[in-house]
């Protein structure tokens, strides 16, 4: 059997809540990565994370900021936002330690307007060429708007209906390397039960 090994997280565009966890296990306490970014100074790129592009620019971007006043559904002051207008991959990336058995990762997903095809959210292996899973917005097959999807060998799986502006979405992702399979929680609500993990 072949097994993946989680090891790499990217973020990728606009605004990735948090907090952020993850747990090896469900019984794992504490969590391995239990980010927040409300003690940290706005405008800077959280320390602990890898940024690209390097160096940043002013349209090309990661920091730490403010959350809009007019969002809904998330508490927090402060999240790490992805700009990006185009031109390189905006990136923020978390190295952690090989994980063997069940893999949980909750986090907080909002952007004030659609801006288009991005991946958001992904589990890679150690060396960042193999990706497990892939959370992405695009127009899957005979869809006019974009909304939340997941990557299956080319294919986008759909997940839920378009994103509302500005309303902030909590996912659960719960990954096996042991049987290579993920499900996939948007507001409590299974999305995808099974999924398997890129070969």
């Amino acid at each position: 059997m072949k097994k993946i090994w989680l090891c790499l997280l990217v973020f990728v565009l606009v605004l990735s809540s948090i907090p952020f966890t993850a747990w090896a296990t469900p019984s794992q306490d504490p969590p391995f990565i239990d980010d927040h970014f409300e003690d940290l100074d706005l405008n800077k790129a959280p320390e602990d994370y890898q940024i690209g592009p390097d160096p940043q620019n002013d349209i090309n971007n990661v920091m730490v900021a403010e959350v809009p006043p007019t969002s809904i559904g998330n508490d927090s002051k402060k999240a790490m936002k992805l700009h990006d207008e185009g031109g390189t991959n905006v990136t923020a990336q978390k190295v952690f330690q090989q994980q063997n058995g069940t893999i949980i990762t909750e986090f907080d997903f909002m952007q004030p307007r659609m801006a288009g095809t991005s991946k958001f959210f992904q589990l890679k292996n150690a060396e960042g060429n193999k990706t497990a899973l892939s959370l992405e917005l695009r127009k899957p097959a005979g869809e006019e708007e974009y909304t939340f999807v997941y990557s299956d060998n080319g294919a986008y799986v759909k997940l839920t209906d378009p994103p509302i502006d500005h309303q902030w979405y909590h996912f659960k992702i719960i990954a096996n390397t042991v049987t290579s399979t993920i499900d996939i929680y948007i507001d409590g609500g299974a999305c995808s039960r099974g999924g398997c993990f890129f070969r």
